[in-house]
């Protein structure tokens, strides 16, 4: 948070959404130099090594932008673009960032649905657990119980866990 309130003017707005995730929003730029400068600048600042306990560690970074009024004129539309067009910064290998633009939508990828899923999953009592036998072959009974985590998506059904919980690794969640 330090690292990216440094990057940033001091009109401008930073909030943390949760985990990792950040929100910024920037008031009054002057021309579109300044749009390809920003985020160049936070990737720059975020990827210098923290030391901690004798101990290097980097972090990479994905941005998503949108902008007032071209990618919409409320908070929730323009915060909705930003984030699919970080998905696409992701899935083009991290330490990135991408302005969104119109048609962005409809290329999303099925991964991409599933990690912004998954934030409400829980909340929305999506994820339940099954249980599932382990039988001795030789008596034929019941050893034990295995539990399993299943999502039913709204849309979707139920997904695989081979398929979310490495989306769900990957994103932190």
């Amino acid at each position: 948070a330090k690292r990216l309130k440094g990057c940033l003017r001091e009109n401008d707005i930073i909030s943390r959404q949760g985990g990792d995730e950040f929100s910024i929003i920037i008031e009054n730029i002057i021309d579109d130099c300044a749009i390809e400068k920003i985020p160049s600048k936070i990737l720059q600042v975020i990827q210098q090594p923290i030391i901690l306990n004798k101990m290097k560690f980097t972090i990479s970074t994905s941005i998503g932008m949108s902008l007032y009024p071209e990618h919409g004129i409320n908070a929730e539309g323009l915060m909705m673009k930003a984030d699919q067009a970080m998905y696409l910064a992701k899935e083009k290998g991290k330490n990135t960032y991408q302005v969104y633009h119109t048609g962005m939508t409809s290329s999303i990828s099925r991964k991409m649905i599933l990690e912004q899923g998954l934030h409400s999953a829980l909340k929305d009592n999506e994820l339940f657990l099954h249980y599932q036998p382990i039988i001795n072959i030789k008596t034929n009974k019941i050893m034990g119980f295995e539990t399993l985590v299943r999502w039913n998506h709204p849309t979707y059904g139920l997904v695989s866990p081979a398929e979310f919980i490495p989306v769900a690794e990957d994103a932190g969640l």
